[in-house]
């Protein structure tokens, strides 16, 4: 009977093990990985900014508008920054925010788009996960959410680090109202599924009884 209740006490051990690595913080991408973030206004043009994934990074690049339209030769200051956060269990969320000194959209009912990933840049996932929800906002200068919609139902499952492989997603008539910030909320989960914490503790004490049980056998086999 020793034996059998070290083999149930081991499995214990490994149950715990378990438990505690899944506990622990854990990125989705790849930290120092590069990818493409690309911004885009119907009519006055794309920018984009190549960047090394670094949690909590903000990066600082310059837009310039094209010719032909009001604000042709025009510099805009935009800043990029970028977060990952592991919320247990399997899921995650990414966050990448693209904030500009004046109005990111600023030819009167030009289109606005957003994108990651493009030109074979994609984030670099470091496990298979799918998305639960991508959110795009477009805010004015005053905090004000002129527009908002989840887009995870136009991006590939299992994802493949690209919003789309694309021109970008994004809002019709956004051009000339103040829009200073555009955000993207990715929401993850994993393609294997993590135990929820009633399960992994269901698991847990089932094998603790297990092993009391094996103890009192070997007990009262000792009497």
């Amino acid at each position: 009977m020793r034996s059998s209740h070290n083999l149930l006490s081991l499995a214990a051990l490994a149950a715990l093990q378990t438990l505690a690595s899944t506990a622990s913080a854990e990125d989705i991408v790849e930290t120092g990985s590069l990818y493409r973030v690309w911004i885009s206004g119907s009519a006055s043009q794309a920018t984009q900014f190549d960047i090394a994934f670094d949690n909590g990074l903000i990066a600082t690049g310059t837009r310039v508008f094209a010719a032909g339209t009001p604000v042709a030769g025009q510099e805009l200051v935009m800043q990029l920054s970028q977060t990952q956060t592991d919320l247990g269990n399997g899921h995650w969320t990414i966050d990448v925010t693209v904030k500009g000194q004046g109005d990111l959209f600023p030819v009167p009912n030009e289109s606005g788009y957003l994108n990651l990933g493009t030109d074979e840049l994609p984030l670099k996932l470091l496990h298979a996960v799918v998305v639960d929800s991508a959110v795009l906002v477009f805010t004015q200068s005053d905090g004000t959410v002129l527009e908002q919609s989840d887009f995870a139902s136009e991006t590939t499952q299992p994802w493949d680090g690209y919003f789309t492989k694309g021109n970008g997603w994004g809002f019709t008539d956004a051009g000339g109202h103040g829009i200073h910030q555009v955000s993207l909320t990715l929401g993850l989960s994993a393609v294997s599924s993590v135990p929820e914490p009633a399960t992994a503790a269901s698991l847990l004490a089932g094998l603790a009884l297990l092993a009391g049980l094996a103890d009192r056998r070997r007990r009262c086999a000792r009497g």
